[in-house]
């Protein structure tokens, strides 16, 4: 029935608490990630409501949201991390997993049959009751476990006072007072294309076409788009030479698994294994051939969070593709109206790690779109700096910021911290997002095409002089 279908925020706030027939909902991990769930994207025939006579399609949203799904998740997820949720999460654990989850007087407690223990199918013959029984639980679900028999402790938070500046506060939070360090960290003999960065924190740089494996600093890959040849290398030493796949990027997914993008606009997926001898040398295997750029593959990266690596292309698309099927999802234009050939080449990907976001950038147009690829806000490279070319792109990493930050480098040696919003949205209008430029940080000298790599705490840039900086919050 359409009227029974989740379609609108306030009716199933008020449902849920003042209604007294017991609905009990709670809220999915979608509501404070995943803006797609509540679009009707496929366009869907949900029925006329008969309560109020309207179509049911898109899920309506409160006024604040703005009419956009991406607003109601971004300030519904600053909630929940919220320091007013941090000091009332107790108060929620004791109704749901707690002392008060029979508390009558709490106005908490749920249909008898839905307890833990308090009914036993089994010993149920009559079959019409049991099918009843049966009927009710499925109604009305179960409750969760009960865990604790107190009230549970609240959460110290005066022990943050006592952090480290940079833990408490970050990038984010502080980006103007990001300082670059007075010495490079490396120094490497050649332009810096690619920076790996090893658990213990050590920066290892490498030149355009070579990539380290992400957990063994002395394996990697090399590849000669020329040759047409991929290498693999264990020590320094040739362990493996896969010739005629044109390979132009690569990336790793995890340690088990390489990406590779190649002039003959087919994206590979390896399986990296170590070959079972005293040297224990770096083998790729084909897993998967990936078919769906129409030009030569430029530029790739994946994630194993997401389970995802996104290729861009000389065609103008970026395509995003399942690795654990090894399939085509979808595809991120930028050829659109009259833009040219050469000014849609995607030349740039970056995937973020905690939201999925992914960033593709052209020589016009620098994208936002989330994991479903909706696209989220766009800016025009060329009104901002018409004689400087983007040669790098990278996102702020870290579980969770209320800031998102991406960071794009310039071929003359500058970066530009980019954040999203939509605080610009004009009133009563639907929220617009656009990119608002946070910080410009300038090269002591001119230091040609960065290539960075971001994390929680610091910026690593690499130059075309060889040298590797660090930008980070002091101590």
């Amino acid at each position: 029935l359409p009227d029974r279908l989740f379609s609108d925020i306030a009716r199933s706030y008020r449902s849920a608490s003042q209604d007294v027939r017991g609905d009990v909902r709670e809220l999915i991990p979608e509501f404070f990630s995943c803006p797609e769930f509540l679009e009707n994207l496929s366009r869907l025939d949900f029925g006329i409501s008969h309560s109020t006579g309207e179509k049911v399609d898109d899920v309506k949203l409160p006024s604040w949201a703005k009419d956009d799904p991406l607003l109601f998740v971004t300030l519904h997820r600053q909630v929940l991390e919220s320091h007013y949720v941090s000091e009332n999460l107790p108060v929620w654990i004791d109704l749901i997993r707690g002392w008060k989850q029979r508390d009558v007087e709490s106005l908490n407690a749920s249909h008898p049959l839905s307890y833990e223990g308090a009914i036993d199918l089994g010993s149920i013959t009559d079959p019409l009751e049991r099918e009843t029984t049966t009927g009710i639980i499925h109604n009305f679900g179960q409750t969760p476990r009960k865990l604790f028999n107190s009230s549970h402790p609240s959460r110290n938070l005066s022990g943050t006072l006592s952090l480290p500046v940079k833990v408490k506060r970050g990038v984010c939070e502080d980006a103007l007072a990001l300082t670059r360090d007075p010495r490079p960290l490396k120094r490497f003999d050649s332009p810096v294309a690619h920076i790996t960065i090893d658990s213990s924190g050590k920066a290892y740089p490498t030149p355009h076409r070579e990539l380290l494996h992400p957990s063994r600093s002395d394996d990697g890959i090399r590849w000669d788009r020329d040759n047409e040849i991929l290498q693999a290398f264990s020590r320094g030493i040739i362990a493996q030479a896969i010739e005629s796949i044109y390979p132009t990027c690569a990336t790793f997914a995890d340690p088990d698994t390489l990406v590779t993008g190649s002039s003959d606009s087919i994206v590979r997926v390896w399986h990296v294994s170590y070959e079972q001898s005293s040297r224990g040398v770096l083998v790729l295997s084909l897993a998967h051939l990936l078919r769906g750029h129409s030009g030569p593959v430029s530029c790739i990266q994946a994630s194993r969070t997401w389970s995802v690596a996104v290729s861009g292309s000389s065609d103008g698309s970026a395509v995003l593709w399942d690795l654990n099927r090894g399939s085509y999802v979808r595809s991120i234009w930028h050829a659109e109206g009259n833009i040219s050939s050469q000014d849609a080449s995607v030349n740039f990907v970056a995937i973020n790690e905690s939201t999925g976001y992914i960033s593709t950038c052209s020589t016009r147009f620098l994208w936002l779109h989330t994991i479903a690829a909706r696209p989220i806000a766009k800016l025009d490279l060329l009104l901002c700096d018409p004689t400087s070319q983007v040669s790098s792109i990278a996102f702020h990493e870290r579980e969770y910021s209320q800031l998102g930050i991406l960071a794009v480098g310039d071929g003359k040696g500058s970066v530009v911290l980019y954040t999203w919003n939509a605080d610009g949205t004009p009133e009563g209008t639907k929220a617009q997002w656009e990119f608002v430029e946070v910080r410009r940080l300038l090269p002591n000298v001119d230091h040609l095409q960065p290539s960075r790599l971001f994390n929680s705490l610091a910026l690593w840039v690499g130059d075309a002089s060889g040298n590797v900086f660090r930008w980070a919050i002091p101590d």
